[in-house]
């Protein structure tokens, strides 16, 4: 099975957000078994606030989408607070 080299970065995020993250997983799971591909998923394990704006998981937040960045990957997420959400796509 290879190994496709660009990283997915997963946050789990709060409330429905693991369960919804589950699922997505469990998705991309059964595309690398159709396709003979295994995917490369770097869980973040930091604080991904879903109710507020917190400047420490938003700076967190920021350093992980920055790995990925330099990796050349994607970011899967789900429930983020919204105003880090567009906070980050203006940095990036």
């Amino acid at each position: 099975m290879p190994l496709l080299n660009k990283p997915i970065g997963v946050i789990r995020g709060q409330g429905v957000g693991p369960e919804v993250m589950e699922v997505a997983l469990r998705c991309l799971a059964r595309i690398g078994s159709c396709y003979d591909l295994q995917f490369r998923l770097l869980e973040y394990g930091g604080l991904a606030p879903a109710t507020e704006y917190s400047e420490v998981g938003y700076k967190e937040l920021k350093k992980f989408y920055s790995k990925i960045e330099r990796l050349n990957g994607c970011i899967i997420r789900s429930a983020i607070y919204a105003k880090i959400v567009y906070t980050l796509r203006s940095d990036f």
